[in-house]
């Protein structure tokens, strides 16, 4: 992919998505899936960053974490570009569970408007999500009327899903839409029931939904051991899968087991109701290891990474003040992972000038200006940087750093010509891991060979010995300086670092001198240009005559 440029000035825009796999949602062969994951309760940087500490161990990369978002983030992207910097940063891929908001002692039902509103907020351009792939969560355990505005109503749920579901994949089919994950153990209503009951009413809501979110915990009380399967245990969604297909659903669904996992006995004050933290360690590590080689798992969240209230602080896998973790956490370091890699789009627009007739065997700098506009955080420690694809100059580029979504940043390009003048093209292109990623534009140029200036200097004083030349560019620069012996003018041979066809300003300096200057549109062969006459009145060297001058001449 790329785009020829024979003119001095580029401004582009490169479109990529990049990923080695093959990965989606209703895979379930889980080639380069990491799908080690931890729930997360608060955003904070220092428990997303403990998580990847956790999921990103022992060969992994890219784990997941389940997020809620409720409705009162609608309309802010800044607070959620927040989180999702802090996930590539991270290497995390989020699942995002939305939630409304309490209405007295229940979670508010959303209204069928609301998916419009939760469409929109989270695909606003303005949100730089960290993956292509957007894994959506809608609602959470409806089985439980406290979960649904103090009402089990499958019915509701399922028109209301269904809209969530329509609208959101209608906007972008890389939407990963999954229903609420169910209480498995629920006295309140049976989840058989409520699945039999919203697939009587609306059994095409699973022509949208994409995989299948369960909450696998080991009861009765929270204690089974992890080699019990069936309903009730760590493998509930092994329960869950077959009772679909018992329902007529025909899907293979993926499995997002986004709860699961023991609580301890062990928090402020100890709860013997639960197993001891060495028992919930060992069941732990034994678990990850059979959700890690399961091709039916997408993703098993062990829930909390850190909830210090009464309520989960038995669940929280770090310690009340945040004073250690519990020895869990060393259970899933030793388990072994994949290293992830999920899609991620490059969206790259870069603007520059490039010289379109330099000059042979000379030395340029060129400044890209990089705007990532994409999924990726570019930097050099991820990989990334700008290098030749192909070419007969020398080149070195500056390292990408630190250049996140939606932000630009300068890249200087300095490049030196060969000695023989000629037609040229140079590719240059975006790099990961030292492969080339994308091209991202084809530079078409003459170098030509070094031009010559003949120049002379007005006779009002005559000028002899030895001056300097310097040609400065339209940016500021010096890029070309000589010494040059004059007696009234001179000449330079062979000038370097130039372009033809570009302007300069070209001053004729010489100690004790006031500079002269003179502008020149550099042409090929012989340049010539007549300076105004020297004045031997700069003592001090600053280039200006002022009152300074005369003070050698008062001493």
């Amino acid at each position: 992919m790329g785009k020829k440029i024979t003119g001095c000035s580029i401004s582009l825009i490169f479109f990529l998505i990049i990923s080695r796999s093959t990965v989606y949602a209703q895979n379930v062969t889980g080639s380069e899936n990491n799908n080690c994951g931890l729930h997360l309760n608060q955003r904070e940087e220092q428990d997303i960053a403990y998580a990847a500490e956790l999921c990103n161990s022992n060969g992994g990369d890219w784990g997941k974490v389940v997020i809620t978002l409720q409705d009162s983030i609608i309309g802010n992207v800044d607070e959620l570009n927040t989180t999702f910097n802090l996930l590539r940063k991270y290497h995390l891929e989020p699942i995002i569970r939305l939630a409304t908001h309490l209405c007295g002692d229940s979670w508010c039902i959303p209204s069928i408007e609301d998916s419009i509103r939760w469409r929109d907020y989270l695909t606003s351009p303005k949100l730089y999500w960290p993956t292509v792939t957007k894994r959506i969560i809608l609602f959470n355990e409806v089985n439980h009327a406290k979960e649904w505005g103090g009402t089990l109503d499958p019915k509701s749920y399922a028109d209301i899903a269904g809209k969530f579901c329509s609208d959101f994949k209608a906007a972008d089919p890389n939407f990963v839409m999954m229903l609420a994950g169910f209480d498995a153990s629920n006295p309140n209503m049976d989840e058989a029931v409520y699945l039999q009951q919203l697939i009587a009413y609306k059994p095409e809501i699973f022509e949208c939904i994409d995989s299948f979110t369960s909450h696998s915990y080991p009861n009765p009380g929270f204690r089974s051991s992890p080699y019990l399967v069936g309903r009730g245990s760590v493998k509930t969604y092994e329960w869950e899968l077959n009772l679909l297909k018992r329902l007529g659903v025909q899907q293979d669904f993926c499995v997002y087991n986004t709860e699961t996992g023991w609580p301890h006995a062990e928090g402020s004050s100890l709860d013997n109701r639960y197993l001891p933290a060495d028992t919930v360690a060992k069941y732990t590590g034994i678990l990850a290891g059979q959700l890690n080689s399961d091709p039916k798992i997408c993703s098993y969240n062990f829930f909390i990474i850190n909830d210090q209230s009464e309520l989960f602080e038995h669940f929280s896998w770090r310690m009340p003040g945040n004073q250690g973790t519990y020895p869990q956490a060393e259970e899933l370091k030793k388990i072994a992972k994949v290293r992830g890699n999920p899609k991620q789009q490059i969206l790259i627009n870069v603007r520059g000038d490039l010289p379109k007739e330099p000059v042979t065997d000379s030395v340029f700098n060129v400044t890209l200006k990089l705007t990532n506009g994409g999924q990726a955080w570019l930097d050099i420690q991820d990989g990334f940087r700008l290098g030749l694809i192909e070419g007969q100059i020398s080149s070195i580029f500056s390292p990408i750093i630190d250049i996140q979504p939606g932000s630009s940043k300068d890249i200087d390009f300095k490049f030196k010509t060969g000695v023989n003048p000629g037609e040229q093209c140079a590719r240059v292109g975006l790099f990961k891991n030292d492969k080339v990623m994308m091209e991202l534009f084809k530079w078409c140029f003459k170098v030509v060979p070094p031009p010559s200036l003949e120049f002379s200097i007005g006779t009002i004083l005559k000028t002899k010995g030895e001056v300097e030349l310097k040609f400065i560019d339209k940016r500021g620069r010096t890029v070309y300086e000589t010494s040059v012996v004059v007696d009234n003018g001179g000449q330079v041979a062979s000038l370097k670092n130039l372009v033809v066809g570009e302007p300069y300003k070209v001053v004729v300096s010489k100690k004790f001198y006031l500079p002269v200057a003179e502008d020149l549109v550099l042409g090929e062969g012989t340049n010539r240009l007549r300076f105004s006459a020297m004045i031997p009145l700069d003592f001090n060297g600053d280039g200006k005559f002022n009152l300074s001058d005369l003070l050698p001449i008062g001493k």
